[in-house]
C-alpha cells in the first residue's frame, strides 16, 4: 500500500466519522488526523535522511574548483594566442620566401 492509498483510507474513515456523535467522534477524528500528520512525517523523514546521505562539497572546494577552471580556462587562451602569434610568423616567413 502506498501513500496515497493510506491516504484515501483515512478520507473514507473521515466520511465514515458522521456514525458517531460527541466524544467518539472527537476521538477518533483526532486519531486519523495524527495518522496523517504521522503518515507527511514519515515522508519528510526519509527526505532528510536521503539528504543527510548526499555528500555535498563545501563552499571553499567550489571556490577552488572555480578558481581552477578559470586558471585552466586563461591557459587556454594563452596558447591559442601564442599558437596564432607562431602561426603569423611562420605565414610572414612564408610570404617572404615566396
Amino acid at each position: 500500500m502506498n501513500k496515497q492509498e493510506i491516504m484515501e483510507k483515512l478520507t473514507e474513515l473521515e466520511q465514515a466519522l458522521v456514525n458517531f456523535e460527541g466524544m467518539k467522534r472527537i476521538n477518533l477524528q483526532n486519531k486519523i488526523t495524527m495518522l496523517k500528520i504521522d503518515l507527511e512525517m514519515l515522508n519528510t523523514q526519509q527526505i532528510v535522511a536521503k539528504m543527510n546521505q548526499i555528500s555535498l562539497p563545501e563552499i571553499q572546494e567550489l571556490k577552488d574548483a572555480v578558481a581552477l577552471a578559470t586558471k585552466a580556462n586563461n591557459d587556454l587562451d594563452k596558447r591559442v594566442q601564442y599558437f596564432n602569434t607562431a602561426l603569423g610568423v611562420i605565414k610572414k616567413g612564408l610570404s617572404f620566401v615566396i
